[in-house]
């Protein structure tokens, strides 16, 4: 989110209100909404219910365990 437009920076301080390493929920963003009297279009929850699943993925790809490397098996020669 570092390269949003100066117009769309706002959308950066929603999701870190809302963000709370879980899933967003809708009820979620539709009581954000009703608290800061604010209503969001269909192309500004896209961005953030995407964001949210983008960081959702990174952090679980970060915490996944890493495979082990195949023992190298060493022969004759």
């Amino acid at each position: 989110m570092e390269n949003l437009p100066i117009d769309m920076s706002y959308l950066r301080e929603i999701f870190w209100e809302l963000w709370d390493g879980e899933s967003l929920k809708w009820g979620e963003i539709y009581y954000y909404q009703k608290i800061v009297e604010i209503e969001l279009d269909a192309g500004e929850l896209y961005i953030l219910k995407s964001a949210y699943g983008k960081c959702l993925s990174w952090i679980s790809e970060k915490h996944r365990p890493k495979k082990a490397k195949p023992a190298v098996k060493k022969g004759r020669k």
